[in-house]
C-alpha cells in the first residue's frame, strides 16, 4: 500500500480522469483548495488552504510545510491522507518519528468516523478533516497539461538553464547552512546516502548516516580487520535488515558479525519499518544500495570525499572529468551480490555487472557531488572552483528522462532537442514547482514561449 501512495504522487492529477476515488484526488483537491483560498467545511471543521506545502516524494507525510486556516486559527504543519480513516493506524504512523510533525489529517470518507488520530510519539491528538470529491466544482488539473509549444525562438536555453541554475543554487545554498551544525565531511556522507535511498528511502538513509556518524565511519575503515562482509553487516544491523527468522547461511554470517560489535556501536539500530520494500524496482532496492556505498567504501580504501574531490579540483576539461568519474564509480558486484538483489531472496541467474550504472552516476551527480562540492568552493571562497562546477552541471549530458515531468509538459521534446542536458530536467521541476504548481502563469518565463491559452480550465 505504501509503494502505490508513493507512485500515484508521480502521477497525481493527470491520472484522476481514468481512476476513482483514490489517493491522488486528494492530493489534487487539496492543491486546488491551496490555489483557490476557499472555505470549505465537513460538519465539524471549516478549512481554508494557504499554502499546501511540498508534495513528499520520500519517507514520511504526503505534504511537508504546509499552511491553513483550521476552525479559524493558523496552522503551520505536514498533512497526511488516506482514504479512510484507519489507514492511519494501520500504516502504523501513530507509532512512527517521521509523522510526529502532522498537523491535519485529511480523509475520503464519512464524516461519521472520529474526529481525530492519535501519534504516542508526539503526545498529542490530531484532527482529521473529511475532505469529499465534490468539494470542489472541478478537480484542477496540472497547469502544465494545457501549455502547447509554438515556434521555438532564440532564448529559450539560456531561460532553461536560469531555471536549473536557481534550483542549483538552492541545493548550495540548503546544504551550505548545514555546515553549521555538521563537517562537511558528515555533509556529504549523509547526502551521498539520502541520494541513494531516493525517492522511497532517502530519509532512513540520511538517518543511518546519522546513526552511524563519519566520526565512526573513519575509525571502521582505517582498521586493517574491516573486510566488505563485515562493514555491510555492521550497517545492515543497524538498518534492521538482518531478520530473525532468517536461514539463509550468508545472513546468519551477517548477523553473527553484528552481535560481535552491536554493543560498541554509537548508537541504536532503525526500526524495519521505515524502509520501503514492496513496488521498489530490484537495482534500487536498499539492500542492494547499501551494498553499493560499502563496496564503494572498500573501493576507495577510506571515505571517498577526497578522492572525488581530487578529480574536480583538477578542473580538467568536462569529458575528460566525467570518464574520470565513470570509471571511479564502475565497481564490479561480486560474491553474494552478483546473484541477489536483496537478502534472504532467491538467487537469479544475472545480475548488475557494477553497483553504480550509468544513471545512478549521474543522479549521484545532480543531487549530491556537485552541489557538495560547491559547499566547498564557497566554504574556501574559490569563485572560480563555483563556476567550474556550475558550468559541469549545465553541460552533463541527458541520460534518461524524468517520467514523473514528461506526463505533464507534452512539449519538452521539443525543448529538450534544442538543450540535451541532464540539467534540463532541474529547470523543468523549477519550472514546475515556482510557477505552474503556484498557478503564476502570467509570471511564468516560458509564457511568451507557449500559447497564451489560460492554464485552468
Amino acid at each position: 500500500m505504501e509503494y502505490l501512495i508513493w507512485n500515484r504522487k508521480f502521477r497525481l492529477e493527470f491520472t484522476i480522469i481514468r481512476i476513482g476515488m483514490q489517493e491522488n484526488q486528494l492530493y489534487a483537491l487539496w492543491q486546488a483548495l491551496g490555489r483557490s483560498g476557499q472555505w470549505v467545511h465537513d460538519g465539524r471543521h471549516t478549512l481554508r488552504v494557504i499554502d499546501p506545502g511540498t508534495l513528499n516524494l520520500s519517507f514520511g507525510p504526503d505534504f511537508t510545510g504546509a499552511r491553513f486556516d483550521l476552525d479559524g486559527t493558523r496552522i503551520y504543519g505536514d498533512v497526511e491522507m488516506h482514504l479512510k480513516q484507519v489507514d492511519w493506524y494501520r500504516h502504523q504512523h501513530h507509532l512512527n518519528p517521521f509523522y510526529q510533525n502532522v498537523a491535519l489529517h485529511v480523509v475520503l470518507a464519512p464524516a461519521e468516523e472520529p474526529a481525530q488520530v492519535l501519534s504516542r510519539i508526539s503526545q498529542r491528538s490530531i484532527p482529521s478533516f473529511f475532505l469529499e470529491a465534490n468539494a470542489l466544482p472541478h478537480i484542477a488539473r496540472h497547469p502544465a497539461l494545457q501549455c502547447r509549444p509554438q515556434t521555438i525562438v532564440p532564448g529559450v536555453k539560456k531561460i532553461l538553464q536560469e531555471l536549473a541554475l536557481k534550483r542549483f543554487q538552492a541545493k548550495v545554498r540548503a546544504l551550505f547552512q548545514q555546515l553549521e551544525t555538521v563537517s562537511l565531511a558528515q555533509l556529504f556522507y549523509e547526502s551521498f546516502l539520502r541520494t541513494l535511498g531516493y525517492p522511497g528511502n532517502a530519509a532512513p538513509f540520511q538517518l543511518l548516516a546519522q546513526r552511524l556518524p563519519v566520526a565512526w565511519l573513519e575509525r571502521q575503515t582505517a582498521s586493517p580487520f574491516t573486510s566488505f562482509r563485515r562493514l555491510y553487516a555492521l550497517y545492515a544491523g543497524q538498518a534492521g535488515f538482518l531478520a530473525a527468522n532468517a536461514s539463509d547461511a550468508y545472513i546468519l554470517q551477517l548477523k553473527t558479525l553484528y552481535e560481535e560489535q552491536r554493543s560498541l556501536l554509537p548508537s541504536e539500530g532503525l526500526p524495519s519499518a521505515m524502509w520501503r520494500f514492496s513496488g521498489v524496482r530490484a537495482v534500487n532496492h536498499p539492500h542492494f544500495r547499501l551494498a553499493a556505498w560499502v563496496a564503494l567504501l572498500q573501493n576507495a580504501k577510506g571515505l571517498p570525499f577526497e578522492g572525488m574531490y581530487g578529480l574536480f579540483a583538477a578542473r580538467q576539461p568536462y569529458p575528460k572529468l566525467l570518464q574520470q568519474l565513470t570509471t571511479y564509480f564502475q565497481i564490479p558486484v561480486t560474491g553474494y551480490w552478483q546473484s541477489h538483489y536483496r537478502l534472504s531472496a532467491k538467487a537469479v541467474r544475472k545480475g548488475p555487472k557494477f553497483f553504480f550504472g550509468r544513471a545512478r552516476l549521474f543522479e549521484l551527480l545532480i543531487n549530491t557531488l556537485i552541489p557538495v562540492m560547491a559547499v566547498r568552493a564557497l566554504q574556501s571562497q574559490s569563485e572560480g572552483f563555483l563556476s567550474y562546477l556550475q558550468n559541469f552541471y549545465l553541460w552533463l549530458p541527458s541520460v534518461t528522462p524524468y517520467r514523473s515531468l514528461t506526463r505533464y509538459f507534452s512539449w519538452w521534446e521539443a525543448y529538450h532537442k534544442l538543450w540535451s542536458a541532464q540539467a534540463f530536467w532541474q529547470s523543468i521541476l523549477q519550472l514546475d514547482e515556482e510557477f505552474c504548481r503556484a498557478g503564476a502563469c502570467a509570471q511564468c518565463p516560458l509564457r511568451h514561449k507557449l500559447d497564451k491559452k489560460q492554464c485552468f480550465d
